[in-house]
């Protein structure tokens, strides 16, 4: 069971799973949406065993007198599948067509893009959207907020004790420290590993990198570098999703916590040289799962009704291309980094050394 399907199991009494989450499991067809009964045979895995695949805005089942009384819902409420939290975010955002792009921005990032087509690339995760002829490239990038926290946490005292004083927010102090270092950081380059790294590189032994720190180099520049590493990664992520997919960039959204920074907002779409739209709602998951049980009970007559009637449009942000030229000159130093450090990420971690945190 996922964490999805387990809780319609106790609303309903019905062992599902929607097709999104069942891409994640390494057993499902996701073209057919089915079971790979090949791979089942040869693990020996009963198909009793497994929760019946479903549509995401398929009701699984009703809320039965037993959860009505745990719960307080009306018994015989109908209960959706429901989804992962990556497809929520693609109907909250309205971003559910090929060339419209997404990002989430958290403790992780997930850059992620409708397919029109099931052409998968295995640097992504992927998996199915709701509509029967769409499917979703995930990029998941690790240190994004994560690294910001790391650095309030150990770098940032100073913010946090004027935090403190006068009721500001410590990463609103952070980064407009940042916005005022020049793009590129005075040459100080972050490889935002500071967790492994999943999408593209997929190694569990990735550390964080600063290359090219001198005596030079002030709060400002660490501030500004450890936002333009993360902004880097998604660049990354887009080039590989535009080169495999064929589709160009024709909208880009960005929401999640870490996107109500306007510093951090025009610092990634002057690296991607893209205009961007951040969401002003934060938990764009949540109401893409609003809209996919209204959908599944027949408020919406279909998916779009729902997705244009209750997504926001958000802020707009212009790439400056002055700025955009430093980052095409620096982007291409960024690539080659990982490639020459990737040796020696596994040495490092083979020596045992005291470990606060290991992947």
């Amino acid at each position: 069971m996922v964490p999805g399907g387990y809780l319609v199991a106790r609303l309903t009494g019905e062992f599902t799973i929607d097709y999104s989450r069942a891409c994640t499991t390494l057993l499902f067809d996701i073209r057919a949406r089915s079971w790979h009964l090949p791979f089942l045979e040869t693990l020996e895995i009963p198909m009793a065993k497994l929760p019946e695949p479903v549509s995401s805005h398929q009701i699984a089942g009703s809320v039965t007198a037993e959860a009505a009384e745990l719960t307080g819902l009306s018994e015989g409420t109908p209960v959706i599948a429901g989804c992962m939290d990556t497809v929520g975010a693609a109907l909250g955002s309205n971003t559910t067509e090929p060339g419209e792009y997404f990002i989430i921005m958290g403790t992780a990032a997930r850059v992620s893009a409708p397919l029109g087509q099931a052409k998968f690339d295995r640097r992504f995760m992927n998996c199915t959207l709701v509509q029967p002829d769409r499917w979703l490239a995930i990029g998941a990038i690790n240190g994004v907020g994560s690294s910001l926290r790391w650095a309030r946490d150990v770098l940032a005292l100073d913010e946090q004790r004027r935090a403190r004083t006068d009721d500001s927010d410590v990463y609103d102090l952070m980064t407009t420290q940042a916005a005022s270092a020049p793009p590129g950081s005075k040459g100080l380059v972050f490889l935002p590993y500071m967790a492994g790294e999943r999408t593209p590189i997929w190694n569990p032994y990735a550390r964080g990198v600063f290359f090219g720190l001198t005596l030079g180099h002030t709060r400002a520049e660490i501030f500004r570098a450890l936002l333009e590493g993360p902004a880097f990664a998604i660049r990354h992520t887009v080039e590989i999703l535009e080169q495999e997919s064929g589709v160009e960039v024709q909208s880009l959204k960005i929401g999640g916590a870490a996107a109500k920074s306007d510093v951090w907002n025009q610092i990634i779409a002057d690296v991607l040289n893209k205009p961007m739209v951040a969401l002003s709602q934060s938990h764009v998951e949540v109401l893409g799962a609003a809209i996919l049980a209204g959908y599944g009970v027949g408020v919406y007559p279909d998916l779009a009704s729902g997705t244009a009637r209750v997504a926001e449009k958000g802020r707009r942000f212009e790439p400056d291309p002055a700025v955009n030229a430093v980052y095409n000159r620096l982007f291409p130093l960024y690539k080659r980094l990982y490639p020459a450090v990737a040796p020696f990420f596994e040495e490092l971690v083979e020596l045992n050394l005291p470990q606060g945190w290991v992947a």
